[in-house]
């Protein structure tokens, strides 16, 4: 049997976006409570502005209370250099930092366009490979609106792949494609898939590609079966919004290099 791992995302995915503020021992509680239930990975917040969104303010405090469990993968978002180092500084496991493709997009989220979000990973990642080797986290860059974007509409396929290249010659550990919006198929995903994995034949360092968690879906659940040489992997998942059909991520090993690509998706009915 195929091993698929469930990655928890509520804690940081699921209230950034509600007013209320649940407390830091309310945040452990659902974190223990996740761990109690099985999950091994748990992204349980952001080190982002406070004034920006005041609901990860503990963050740290966060990540500091779950390392409890030295079996569970923490992992936290970071929109910013700023932000690696606090979350280094805190103990995550797992960095992880959005990249936009859609540039509008990217100037409304986190206020950088391409090339300015291009020097903070590069920057990111110099803070992280400063760690030692056993101790460091894994990085990662989630290729958000991969699949296309509700501000811009459909994003040329050929950039995304460049894009994936781009930020794998800048030695991050790996890099997703998301379906930030919800608009991909399963075509889509399967020309993706293939192309990732020539993003990864251009970058001869290279040993991982991944898969950010996707948003709730337009209608279109992205686990076709014509994708081939890919297989079920893992389910994100946030409480209260469990995939109609099963969150699938595929891998696909190259035989030749060794190296494997990761692309899912998941349709999400609220």
């Amino acid at each position: 049997m195929k091993q698929i791992t469930i990655s928890e995302v509520g804690p940081r995915d699921g209230l950034q976006s509600v007013d209320t503020i649940l407390s830091t021992e309310g945040k452990l509680t659902w974190i223990e409570a996740e761990y109690g239930a099985g999950v091994r990975e748990i992204e349980v917040g952001s080190f982002v502005s406070q004034k920006l969104l005041p609901q990860m303010a503990d963050t740290a405090a966060v990540v500091k209370g779950a390392r409890r469990h030295t079996d569970l993968v923490i992992a936290v978002l970071v929109p910013n250099a700023r932000g690696c180092e606090a979350a280094l500084e805190a103990g995550a496991h797992k960095i992880s930092i959005p990249l936009s493709l859609s540039e509008t997009h990217s100037l409304k989220n986190v206020r950088r366009d391409h090339a300015q979000m291009l020097e903070e990973i590069a920057a990111c990642q110099a803070l992280v490979s400063q760690v030692p080797e056993a101790e460091r986290p894994c990085f990662e860059v989630g290729l958000a609106t991969a699949f296309g974007c509700t501000i811009e509409g459909a994003v040329d396929e050929a950039f995304v792949i460049d894009m994936a290249a781009r930020v794998l010659e800048l030695g991050v550990a790996e890099v997703g494609l998301s379906d930030t919006t919800g608009m991909g198929n399963p075509a889509q995903l399967e020309r993706s898939g293939i192309g990732h994995l020539a993003a990864l034949r251009r970058v001869s360092s290279y040993r991982r590609a991944s898969a950010q968690h996707p948003r709730s879906g337009s209608g279109e659940c992205l686990t076709g079966g014509r994708v081939g040489h890919y297989y079920p992997r893992q389910l994100p998942g946030r409480p209260g919004r469990l995939p109609v059909c099963s969150g699938r991520q595929w891998q696909y090993r190259d035989r030749r290099s060794g190296l494997y690509a990761r692309v899912y998706g998941v349709f999400n009915r609220d």
